[in-house]
């Protein structure tokens, strides 16, 4: 609307002796490197109403690519905040005609390098699909009241190429970013399709939801991009591998049913143990007597020590291999079980031992156990499920705290398993590491508000982020225990919100109010909420989320504040690794955890094992 009682102004440019209208709203693209002003220096307008009045002036400045003279105008953006030029040498005939000399980039590129790494057609049918997504991102950017479409199969059909001595055109793409059909045949009666669906006569009077229906196809209900159904299966399909793709692990294991490359798991020093020697060992380390006559395996392994061509194919390590003759309670060429019990209530054998193949020299077996345990309290876990039966009162009752502990059976198997096999550890720091840190993970467990409380977390998160691993069965055991630390925070979570007793509770509803009130951020102390904290020792700030705060979201704010009050680990790296090691005890068991390349997976679960990029956060919703 014109206001004739508003004076009018004038851009200058003084140097140029330029003067430029400038009217309700203007937009002038100027490139000045001297004094430039929006009114003239001694004017003085004459205010002709009292009413205040707005005048919007935009000054475009030109692009980089402009001032250096490599382009009249940028023509399009490209990923990664980079500009499409479209140069001199792209316009003018004479340097863009295919038989002109002139560089190019001193880089390799597809366009100029791809036969060499593809077929004729296959490089032929890639470079026209490119140039269809390059054309359709130039497209997405255009103002979308043009309503700018190209058609995707002309495009493809005006691509050729010679193969093979035969011009042919470019194959078809199904899923392509284009449209078909009635969505880009000339002539169609736009007019018509807004006035009946949307009521209005101009594409710009549309919103910018209904303009971007109407940008997708002329059959504005459909969901489908580019009104085609083979890309929404191809979406559909691709979404389902991405779920699924964190499941599988591609490793050539005996779990996944496939042979395991002859690497040795225990000594990485001088020649590969053989599987009668670490019987042997293992004996030998669990102070049982044996016979000083060879049996035909010590013989075996003496003439394969002796003369290495002998060493046969069953002398080869593997994990996990068949039980021994020594082992009568498994049948041979029998796989262990986690998940039955009934070994532990099966006749030990006549040494004394349950011993398992593939093991290290100077570990015991996972299943094995001390043939006197009274004789030897190191010998017994904390985690050993024991029969009560068999045991004195005390390990009776020890025995039925151990089962307060929420533990599923495999979660048992694996701790048993894997925490005997560092108590066995020939290094007696280990052994005694791991003993305090499975007895702090039992108090925390059994007793989640106690006065020791940040005494018993920080031994289980030294033990944890222990940077020294001083053996492959102690870094499955820190893997465990990273399991256990952080699925009992988070059942604890869960617990403080759902029952008011809970002695967590009050900290659930200090971060529930925090994230749902209107204060930019509010500290709560551990000291008001749990036992043992000195007062501004350890503070969390919780910021708030604004609206509804949903269940989910103060969970997980509750073990983040937990994880900062009781010094665990570093909630993004650890907790994944949680995660992810329950997958692996779930799907494959235990057994799982000694193979090296899985540990190591677990430091970086995003890019390792999801295939996402390095600095990403995992999220439960990705197992």
């Amino acid at each position: 609307e014109d206001h004739p009682d508003v004076p009018p102004q004038f851009f200058f440019l003084f140097d140029l002796g330029i003067a430029w209208e400038l009217e309700e709203f203007c937009t002038i693209f100027f490139s000045g490197l001297h004094h430039h002003g929006g009114m003239q220096v001694r004017y003085k307008a004459v205010r002709l109403t009292s009413r205040p009045f707005l005048r919007l002036i935009v000054l475009g400045y030109p692009q980089g690519h402009v001032i250096r003279g490599e382009d009249v105008v940028a023509f399009a953006a490209l990923p990664n905040k980079v500009v499409l030029p479209v140069g001199k040498e792209l316009r003018d005939p004479t340097l863009a005609h295919p038989l002109a000399q002139r560089p190019h980039c001193t880089q390799a590129t597809f366009a100029a390098d791809g036969l060499a790494i593809l077929t004729p057609y296959s490089y032929f049918r890639h470079i026209s699909r490119s140039v269809v997504m390059l054309v359709s991102d130039i497209l997405r950017q255009a103002h979308p009241s043009l309503i700018p479409r190209f058609d995707l199969d002309l495009m493809l059909a005006s691509l050729t190429a010679v193969i093979e001595g035969k011009r042919i055109r470019a194959p078809p793409w199904e899923v392509g970013p284009g449209w078909r059909g009635a969505d880009a045949q000339p002539g169609a009666d736009i007019a018509q399709l807004l006035k009946d669906v949307f009521d209005v006569s101009e594409p710009a009077q549309l919103s910018v939801a209904d303009l971007s229906r109407l940008w997708n196809s002329d059959s504005v209900d459909t969901t489908h991009p580019y009104a085609n159904p083979a890309i929404t299966r191809a979406l559909n399909l691709r979404s389902q591998a991405r779920r699924e793709a964190p499941r599988s692990i591609p490793l050539r294991s005996p779990v996944l049913g496939e042979p395991l490359q002859r690497e040795p798991l225990g000594a990485r020093r001088g020649k590969p143990p053989t599987r009668p020697r670490i019987c042997r060992q293992a004996r030998g380390s669990a102070g049982q007597d044996h016979s000083e006559q060879p049996s035909t395996s010590e013989a075996t392994d003496t003439a394969s020590e002796e003369d290495p061509s002998s060493q046969s194919e069953d002398d080869t390590p593997e994990m996990p291999a068949p039980a021994e003759s020594s082992c009568p309670e498994e049948s041979p060429g029998a796989e262990p079980s986690i998940e039955d019990d009934s070994r532990e209530d099966s006749a030990p054998a006549p040494d004394g031992s349950a011993l398992e193949d593939g093991l290290p020299s100077g570990s015991s077996p996972p299943n094995s156990r001390c043939s006197t345990p009274a004789d030897d309290p190191a010998c017994v876990s904390p985690f050993e499920d024991v029969d009560s039966s068999d045991s004195s009162s005390s390990d009776g009752a020890r025995f039925q705290r151990r089962r307060t502990l929420a533990l599923d059976k495999v979660e048992m198997t694996a701790v048993r398993n894997l925490v005997s096999t560092a108590e066995r550890s020939n290094t007696k720091s280990t052994q005694l590491t791991c003993q305090a840190s499975t007895t702090a993970l039992v108090a925390l467990i059994e007793a989640p508000c106690s006065a020791d409380l940040l005494k018993h977390a920080l031994e289980v998160s030294r033990f944890v982020q222990g940077g020294a691993v001083l053996s492959w069965s102690n870094t499955a055991n820190i893997m465990l225990m990273n399991m256990l630390l952080w699925e009992w925070i988070e059942r604890e979570a869960v617990a403080a919100f759902s029952n008011s007793s809970h002695p967590y509770h009050p900290l659930s509803v200090a971060v529930r109010e925090a994230l749902g009130g209107a204060r930019p951020c509010r500290s709560l102390d551990a000291a008001d909420y749990l036992p043992g904290f000195e007062r501004g020792v350890s503070v969390v700030k919780v910021n708030p989320c604004g609206g509804v705060v949903d269940d989910r979201v103060a969970i997980d704010r509750l073990i983040k504040a937990l994880a900062v009050f009781l010094s665990f680990p570093d909630v993004v790296r650890y907790r994944p690794r949680a995660w992810y090691t329950r997958e692996l005890l779930q799907r494959c068991g235990p057994q799982v955890l000694l193979i090296p390349s899985l540990s190591k997976a677990a430091n970086n679960v995003s890019a390792n094992v999801l295939g996402l990029h390095k600095n990403a956060v995992p999220t439960p919703e990705l197992r």
